[in-house]
């Protein structure tokens, strides 16, 4: 009975499309679309109506070192992590280093397993960026870099999509490269600060300044008036 139903079991034929490049796919494959998520329907709704933020969400403007330094560090993590491809097809999800995209990094810095998260300084300032940054900023363990533009992250990968955001699960292997990298960014966090103090001391002292000259005015103001008043009293008198 077995075999009679094995050999009436015809096999099954797989359904196929063709691409417009000639590749053949699946059906099934052809009509799974995927649909945007809840984030990224927000994002490209508010840039849509321009609902961009009044400050910038980073904290300084990177220099042409630190732009080097994160470059080097990513393009080592991108040698280490091919190289474990080649020899652990098994473990592939365990020998990740590094992930792509707002999403999918705003998922794990969430959960505390990032050590950094490098964000490019080109990407579009709305509110809803500021907020997943915030959030970042607030994980004890997670650093925030700010440095490159998205077309020079991805050319890191040899991807021609534009790198919105990276995070990075294991350092090791550049750790170096990694403290320098960390260096650099306080260093700029630390001048920025500075700045920030001196303008507010200058705009202080220009207050200041105000005020006196205004106190100095109702002062000879009323000083011409009591003046005024002892005149009058002296012709009265008279």
């Amino acid at each position: 009975m077995t075999q009679r139903k094995r050999q009436k079991q015809k096999p099954k034929q797989k359904s196929t499309i063709l691409n417009l490049d000639g590749q053949v796919f699946k059906n099934k494959e052809a009509r799974k679309k995927k649909k945007p998520s809840k984030l990224k329907k927000t994002l490209v709704n508010q840039r849509k109506n321009k609902e961009f933020a009044e400050t910038a969400y980073y904290d300084y403007t990177p220099t042409l070192d630190l732009d080097l330094c994160v470059l080097t560090f990513l393009s080592k993590l991108f040698k280490i992590q091919t190289k474990t491809k080649i020899t652990n097809t098994k473990k592939k999800k365990k020998t990740r280093r590094y992930v792509f995209g707002i999403r999918e990094v705003y998922k794990y810095a969430s959960l505390g397993k990032l050590c950094v998260v490098i964000i490019p300084t080109n990407v579009d300032n709305t509110l809803e960026i500021h907020k997943i940054i915030n959030d970042i900023r607030k994980q004890p363990n997670t650093h925030l870099i700010f440095s490159c533009s998205r077309k020079k992250l991805g050319s890191i990968f040899k991807k021609t999509l534009r790198i919105s955001m990276i995070g990075v699960f294991d350092k090791s292997g550049a750790d170096l490269l990694f403290a320098r990298m960390l260096m650099l960014a306080k260093i700029e966090r630390k001048k920025e600060r500075l700045k920030l103090l001196q303008n507010n001391t200058s705009q202080q002292l220009k207050e200041t300044e105000t005020e006196t000259e205004t106190e100095k005015e109702t002062e000879k103001e009323q000083v011409k008036e009591k003046k005024k008043d002892d005149e009058k009293e002296k012709n009265e008198e008279k």
